[in-house]
């Protein structure tokens, strides 16, 4: 993070936008327990109504334009998330689910290989790692650890780690 800089910027890989619950838990719950005039959160899913309505406008043309447009657009989303995770200067990565999202995990992959710190959050209770010294994937749960992040389990144990993290930067 430069010096000169008053906030620390977190990039918030996620599935959550993909339902309007998710959003709902991002917008209403999660993101408001932890950012603060310290912490920005750089949230993927911050214009899902102007990108949705983009999709829709391209799902009503002829298949050839779609198949361009939907390309191209594709493209635009990606290009946006990997700008966005490189310019933060750290990662939160929301690892619910029977199994990690594969986008997330992609972002992890990404964050760790750029060597951003990565935490986890994981408020399920279900074990899904393959044995019991794991909770998720072993290759996610790694690349979070080797990055000199960790796992937690409540947003309450998330925003105090982001507070002390804060502290130290």
């Amino acid at each position: 993070m430069n010096q000169q800089e008053q906030t620390i910027k977190i990039f918030l890989a996620n599935p959550l936008g993909f339902s309007e619950a998710g959003r709902f838990f991002l917008k209403e719950k999660f993101i408001p327990q932890i950012q603060n005039d310290k912490i920005r959160i750089i949230n993927p899913w911050r214009n899902f109504d102007s990108d949705e309505k983009k999709i829709q406008e391209i799902l009503k043309k002829d298949a050839n334009e779609q198949d361009h447009e939907l390309n191209e657009f594709n493209e635009f989303l990606g290009d946006r998330n990997e700008s966005d995770l490189r310019s933060s200067d750290m990662v939160i990565a929301i690892l619910d689910g029977v199994d990690v999202d594969s986008g997330t995990a992609a972002e992890i992959g990404l964050a760790y290989g750029l060597g951003k710190k990565i935490i986890g959050y994981r408020g399920d209770l279900r074990q899904t790692g393959e044995n019991n010294q794991v909770q998720i994937n072993l290759q996610v749960e790694y690349d979070i650890k080797k990055s000199g992040g960790k796992i937690l389990n409540s947003i309450e144990q998330l925003s105090e780690y982001l507070k002390n993290e804060v502290e130290h930067i």
